[in-house]
């Protein structure tokens, strides 16, 4: 991650999503990804359980409005 962000000046990364969508696209089934960041090691902030706890409901709401 520090070398990503001092080359490219990237605050965060995502390597564990690449699995799901890998499976997802040899069998064509549709997939989204929700990905939240509550506090950056870099800059050396805070974690907030509240972000958490929020990104849960929104996570929820979206899920329910997606017409499968």
């Amino acid at each position: 991650m520090f070398y990503l962000n001092k080359k490219y000046g990237i605050l965060c990364e995502d390597m564990e999503s690449i699995s799901i969508y890998t499976i997802a696209n040899l069998y064509n089934i549709p997939v989204i990804g929700v990905k939240v960041i509550s506090n950056n090691e870099i800059l050396k902030e805070e974690y907030y359980k509240e972000v958490g706890i929020e990104s849960q409901k929104f996570t929820e709401k979206l899920i329910k409005n997606i017409d499968f």
